[in-house]
């Protein structure tokens, strides 16, 4: 494992660090003031204080504090409280509205409206079914130039698009002029 380390090819391998936390709990003492809420600073056991963004208003009773690291290096302070009053319910801008999703229709609405499901597939199908008779049409042609019947397959070899006999093929360049533009 550690071969091509001992030769010098690479690098040898970091231990795994044991023991680094990321994240700490801290419940608050509620018979002291650890936490200064107009300045944003608060007292924790074995840090001291620790200085803290104000984002929203602490209200309510403050429980416990959670600091830790993000993804980006920064750390952040978490706190828990009782007693906070519930966010206000927003009245509705709309009437309620059921909505079923289904397979044929993409949407059935409590109202009575049906929102049809695009229809992708068939549109392409019906070109695709169009593509395919035109070309059977322009290969069924060329086999009977060929003189051969177009309800048999077509012997290998041969392509249905190449001029079959010189009267279909375009004129071949015989004038002095012809010669000099080659």
């Amino acid at each position: 494992m550690h071969g091509r380390a001992f030769v010098g090819r690479v690098k040898r391998p970091r231990p795994k660090k044991r023991g680094i936390v990321d994240a700490v709990r801290f419940t608050l003492d509620q018979r002291r003031q650890q936490v200064d809420r107009e300045h944003g600073s608060v007292d924790l056991h074995g840090i001291g204080k620790v200085r803290f963004h104000v984002s929203k208003a602490l209200i309510g009773r403050l429980r416990s504090v959670t600091v830790r690291r993000d993804s980006a290096g920064r750390w952040v302070a978490t706190f828990a409280a009782d007693g906070v009053p519930a966010n206000e319910a927003v009245s509705p801008l709309y009437a309620v509205l059921g909505i079923d999703v289904g397979l044929s229709d993409t949407a059935a609405l409590s109202a009575g409206e049906v929102i049809a499901a695009p229809k992708h597939l068939a549109v392409k199908l019906a070109k695709l079914r169009r593509y395919q008779r035109s070309f059977a049409r322009q290969r069924d042609a060329a086999a009977r130039r060929r003189g051969l019947d177009p309800s048999k397959p077509l012997p290998k070899g041969v392509a249905a698009h190449a001029p079959s006999s010189p009267a279909d093929r375009p004129p071949a360049c015989t004038g002095r002029r012809c010669r000099r533009d080659h």
